[in-house]
């Protein structure tokens, strides 16, 4: 439940993380095809730890759109199950899908001070959405990866750039950009997460809401209820929507997130005056 404190940087704006030096002066090109290359190495058994590591390391190295390149390009090799344009024999097996998703919380988390809100929303969206991969052991990587990236991040969160200025999101409340730190910082960077999350949740497929409650849950425990207060409120009145909505086939789901919820907020001592929450 405790938070990071470590991460005390503001997230970049794109055209602030455009003007980082390059540490490996590498072309986009060639930059994909090291990344692609240390991926292969995941769907094989006896390569996955050398394949992780590498990954690992050059993440460490990259700055600003060299870093944001290669989490994307890891983006791109997920969800490969439900029909993709590559052939089937190239498609990560599911074991090197829950590795590589994994790899994406651990390196967002441990880079948090050097992502853009740009590269942020990507690996929300993506982790989001392989929480509905078909096999179970994926979906739970995906939604572990997300409360770890969630965990590093909103709390170093402070104020957004004004050029990456949150809207609205699913759970209420704007992102304010060139808002204060503190909790405002942390509402506008938690907005990121909780966008996609509730995307998911309104979709009519089972699998999809019970992966986006999944991640919800896990975000909610790993975060805590501090973090929540700000959105609390219109968090726990989409739950509520949610629950009582016609196509919702994750009440269970759902209920143990407004658990989490509420044992949360129990333990920072704050009293939610909405009723949904109870």
């Amino acid at each position: 439940m405790a938070l990071r404190s470590s991460q005390n940087a503001p997230l970049r704006s794109s055209a602030d993380a455009s003007k980082a030096k390059s540490s490996s002066g590498i072309s986009p090109q060639a930059l994909q095809s090291q990344v692609l290359s240390r991926i292969t190495k995941l769907n094989d058994r006896d390569t996955t730890e050398n394949g992780a590591e590498m990954l690992r390391a050059l993440a460490a190295e990259l700055r600003g759109e060299e870093l944001g390149l290669m989490l994307r390009t890891c983006c791109s090799q997920l969800n490969t199950d439900a029909g993709t344009s590559q052939p089937r024999d190239k498609q990560l097996r599911p074991f090197a899908r829950a590795r590589l998703v994994q790899l994406l919380g651990d390196a967002g988390a441990a880079s948090s001070v050097r992502l853009t809100r740009k590269t942020l929303v990507w690996l929300c969206r993506s982790m989001v959405r392989t929480s509905s991969d078909g096999d179970s052991s994926v979906r739970d990587a995906a939604a572990c990866a997300l409360s770890v990236l969630a965990e590093g991040t909103v709390a170093g969160g402070g104020p957004l750039p004004a050029d990456a200025a949150a809207t609205p999101d699913a759970a209420g409340g704007s992102g304010g950009g060139g808002g204060s730190g503190g909790a405002g910082g942390e509402a506008a960077v938690l907005s990121i997460f909780l966008k996609p999350i509730f995307e998911h949740l309104a979709l009519l497929e089972k699998r999809a809401q019970v992966g986006a409650a999944l991640c919800l849950a896990k975000l909610i425990f790993k975060v805590g209820g501090e973090a929540l207060i700000p959105t609390l409120p219109r968090l726990c009145a989409r739950l509520a929507q949610r629950l009582e909505a016609p196509g919702c086939a994750a009440h269970s789901e759902l209920l143990q997130v407004r658990i989490f919820v509420i044992w949360g907020v129990v333990l920072c001592g704050f009293c939610c005056l909405s009723p949904a929450c109870c």
